[in-house]
């Protein structure tokens, strides 16, 4: 018996086969389905355009820009072509939206937002026509309207920018030298070809089963595809047979057959292209400027409900915005009426203040903390009361009056805040030229007219370098290690500097993974126990290694969690808890945050709430803080878990709250604080829920808060480059003081405090972490 003949067939093989053919029919949102659940893709990619790919196909625009910095630095390659193709379709996309019902989606974003695009786009256009042509479209109700865009739609546009894009970047981004296209790209529509040649070879073998059987058949003819024939799929008769033919039969000349092949193309069903589109346009959260690694300023706001309307707040908070507008104090008349507020926080850190510390400040309180004071009904701190003569209004006023009333008095209000800021500021600077600092404990003035608050002098004694921006900073919980990861997907681990080398000196990097994350690495976290290390990125993935300080080195395999479905923005361990290594992680895409068992590797809670991209995370025992774009701050019950209330942002009240961009919590559990997009940074009374004060230290988006191990203060980093200190010790009621303690030449993305000594790391888009020292403890 013959020797069988040995035919392999591998399924990747038949899936880019697939692909092929769902690509030359424009079928991408199939093509993308099954490129997801099975991890094919035709064409021989390196990694780096693979995901590059994955951003362009995903509508993450701004994310691609971030991603090919690095290349744009090659003098050899286009960026103005590169930016001029991701910036048009970014706003075709864009276009296509405004004249679509996207209610579904939750998509909105404004014409300032078009505008912003188009500003954008405008350097980088090839020509002044070509741009001219863009601002057209934006007189049109619909982008289809114009007939060059009839058909348009942004799955099959996504494709296309990649296809033209890909040329461009390919070169700078190669694959390995030993690896050929041919072995991983289909091409040619080859589906196709070899459906009509099986056909074929089916309708062949038939007739010669028929002629050996003596049946007259006349000319073989060609089955159908759906059901085949009558011959085994692994029958080898014909080539037994065209084996078995003399050689002389082949002398003669056969007779020339033409094969006669249609296509009869499907035609697609007649739906708009909102109700098929698998992902929508993903940004991410929106920023005042344009530097690495900020978000585009252009980006339109997906999934935003309307976060600031009464019936979405907490009681506690409706209650004190209702009570601002209709029961406001007249000027002079709250003399002498108790702080009850004040009164209650009197105590309020665990350890005292340091001495020398004066908890006295003056200025006017904010106006919502100073309404939430007075509001009927009102539960002040046990043991205070409000004098006799100093009963509430409970006669509102109309809106017309609280409206010029209240504009004029904030208008004011605003006006003498900016101007001592001003004051401050100027003093302060001339501090900092004239090398003047005072100790650590120094009394504070009294008067605020005089010489501002100075903070501790912090010095910076080591600096860890990259080649890109360094967003994620954390240390271990002894104090000993912290981790680095950046743009560039480097994760490091480093060690602290004896405490006897107090001089500059170079940082000890004791582990380093190149490519440790297919994009960014946005959030690091290390674990209170175990020594694990967990890292988020814009590749949706989180990956979860263990780290043995005894051998400088990872140990294990990794754990990659991939229930996130867009960029994972923050995540935290859950401290104080006994169930192992709890995991704490939000981002983009649904939106959700996700508690993991970091020993199973799975999910314990999805826990749902917020309308927009989790962008920031604090978790405190069994307590959780969230921030978001949706411009609230909510409060978690991990025992439960859910939602226990929902804060608004400063300006929530009257629909202009800014985006959450960081939380944190004192040790007590006490007071919460928020840092805005708008620069503003709120302190909240978590008990009485209600908003203490809300101040300005920054002129940039406030990207991280901490507070100190004690408690005593706030350490805040911005993209305004500095890094500054907010005494926590006193009044909280009243004007917060705060200075400059350190600054980078670019945006601060982070800031952590050390755990147990007075030091702290600050990460920068100037591609720098830097660790600052204090001699004196805090």
């Amino acid at each position: 018996m013959p020797t069988p003949l040995q035919v392999t067939v591998q399924e990747k093989d038949v899936l880019r086969l697939v692909l092929d053919f769902l690509r030359r029919r424009e079928l991408y949102l199939s093509m993308r389905a099954v490129e997801r659940e099975s991890g094919v893709v035709n064409g021989l990619y390196s990694d780096d355009v693979l995901f590059l790919r994955q951003l362009i196909l995903d509508g993450q625009w701004d994310d691609a820009l971030e991603f090919i910095q690095p290349v744009e630095r090659v003098a050899s390659f286009d960026s103005k072509q590169f930016r001029y193709l991701i910036l048009k379709h970014k706003l075709l996309e864009m276009l296509c939206m405004r004249g679509e019902d996207l209610q579904q989606l939750q998509i909105e974003f404004s014409t300032e937002e078009l505008a912003g695009c188009l500003n954008e786009l405008e350097p980088f256009c090839p020509s002044r026509e070509d741009y001219n042509s863009l601002c057209l479209l934006l007189t049109l109700p619909r982008l289809t309207d114009h007939a060059a865009y009839k058909d348009w739609s942004p799955s099959s546009a996504r494709a296309k920018c990649f296809e033209d894009v890909c040329p461009l970047v390919s070169r700078f981004l190669p694959v390995e030298k030993n690896l050929k296209e041919s072995d991983f790209a289909s091409s040619g529509d080859r589906l196709l070809q070899l459906l009509v040649k099986g056909m074929l070879f089916e309708s062949c073998v038939d007739f010669c089963q028929q002629k050996a059987t003596g049946k007259d058949m006349g000319d073989a003819s060609v089955s159908g595809m759906l059901h085949g024939t009558e011959a085994d799929d692994s029958d080898l008769s014909l080539l037994s047979w065209l084996q078995s033919i003399p050689p002389t039969a082949f002398n003669c000349p056969f007779e020339q057959r033409a094969l006669k092949l249609t296509v009869e193309k499907i035609v697609k069903p007649s739906t708009s292209w909102s109700e098929q589109i698998m992902t929508p346009m993903t940004p991410t959260p929106g920023s005042k400027s344009r530097m690495n690694p900020s978000p585009s300023p252009t980006t339109p706001t997906l999934y935003r409900s309307r976060p600031w309307s009464s019936n979405r707040l907490s009681q506690t908070l409706s209650t004190t915005l209702e009570s601002a507008l209709l029961n406001p104090v007249p000027k002079g008349e709250d003399n002498g009426v108790p702080e009850a507020l004040s009164k209650s926080f009197a105590n309020f850190h665990l350890g005292d203040p340091p001495a020398g510390h004066n908890n006295t400040f003056s200025g006017p309180l904010a106006p919502v903390a100073e309404a939430a004071e007075r509001q009927t009904g009102g539960n002040p701190a046990a043991g205070s009361q409000l004098p006799q003569g100093h009963q509430l209004q409970s006669t509102p006023r109309s809106s017309r009056d609280v409206s010029e009333t209240d504009l004029k008095q904030s208008r004011d209000r605003l006006q003498r805040e900016w101007q001592e800021q001003e004051r401050r500021r100027l003093l302060l600077q001339q501090q900092l030229m004239d090398g003047h600092s005072p100790e650590l404990g120094a009394a504070v003035p009294t008067n605020q007219e005089s010489v501002p608050w100075a903070p501790p002098a912090f010095t910076p004694v080591s600096t860890v370098e990259d080649v890109q921006a360094i967003r994620a900073v954390t240390f271990d919980p002894t104090g000993e290690f912290y981790a680095v990861g950046s743009n560039s997907k480097i994760l490091k681990i480093c060690r602290d500097a004896p405490d006897k080398e107090e001089s500059p000196h170079r940082p000890i990097v004791l582990y380093k993974r190149m490519r440790h994350h297919k994009g960014s690495i946005y959030c690091i976290a290390w674990s209170p126990t175990n020594n694990l290390i967990a890292t988020g990125s814009n590749d949706k993935l989180i990956k979860v290694v263990q780290f043995d300080p005894g051998r400088c080195n990872t140990v294990g395999p990794d754990t990659d969690l991939t229930f996130h479905d867009g960029t994972i923005r923050d995540l935290v361990f859950q401290t104080g808890t006994t169930r192992g290594p709890t995991l704490i992680s939000g981002g983009a895409g649904d939106c959700n945050i996700f508690v993991t068992d970091c020993t199973k590797g799975q999910p314990m809670h999805v826990m749902s709430g917020h309308t927009d991209h989790v962008l920031a995370l604090y978790s405190q025992d069994e307590m959780l803080v969230s921030g978001s774009q949706d411009r609230t701050v909510r409060l978690w019950d991990l025992r439960s878990p859910k939602c226990v209330q929902v804060i608004g942002t400063p300006g929530s009240d009257t629909g202009q709250g800014s985006i959450a961009q960081s939380v944190a919590v004192d040790r007590s559990g006490r007071l919460l604080a928020t840092g805005q997009e708008d620069s503003s940074i709120m302190l909240y009374d978590i008990r009485g829920g209600r908003v203490l004060q809300t101040y300005h230290p920054h002129t940039g988006e406030v990207r991280s808060v901490r507070f100190s191990t004690k408690g005593y203060y706030l350490l805040c980093g911005s993209y305004d480059g500095n890094i500054t200190m907010s005494n926590m010790t006193g009044d909280l009621l009243r004007p917060v003081e705060y200075g400059v303690v350190g600054q980078h030449q670019d945006k601060v993305i982070q800031c952590r405090w050390h755990p147990q000594k007075p030091r702290f790391l600050s990460s920068s888009a100037d591609r720098t972490v830097r660790l600052w020292y204090l001699d004196e403890g805090i």
